[in-house]
């Protein structure tokens, strides 16, 4: 797997998790009640994509749809080349693990507080 095809793919992940993180299930209500039925041709891949994604998250296809299209920025900021993003996706990653492993800490400390207190 080529280093392009790995960011890739580390991007699509992100864009995923921030879809999930930012699921308002009252925004989602309110866009509801004024949906519009529209069909686009997209390729057979990328049914296979949103129907797997759909299936993960236990929702509809056309959820995912509208998920993706929320979370797409027109107006982004330039975009990071290949070490740039590398070094974000590594330094997330780090935070990411730091914050894991305070947690740890915290519940193995909560854990052998409640075995001391058993009888």
């Amino acid at each position: 797997m080529t280093s392009s095809c790995i960011v890739r793919t580390t991007m699509l992940c992100m864009l995923v998790c921030m879809c999930i993180l930012s699921f308002n299930a009252q925004e989602m209500k309110a866009m509801h009640s004024n949906l519009v039925r529209k069909q686009y041709l997209v390729s057979e891949e990328h049914v296979k994509k949103v129907k797997r994604l759909a299936s993960v998250q236990g929702t509809s296809a056309a959820e995912i749809v509208r998920r993706a299209i929320d979370a797409y920025e027109l107006e982004q900021p330039e975009r990071l080349e290949e070490p740039e993003l590398l070094q974000l996706v590594s330094r997330r990653l780090k935070e990411a693990i730091a914050s894991t492993r305070r947690a740890n800490r915290k519940v193995s400390r909560a854990l052998e507080a409640l075995s001391r207190e058993e009888p």
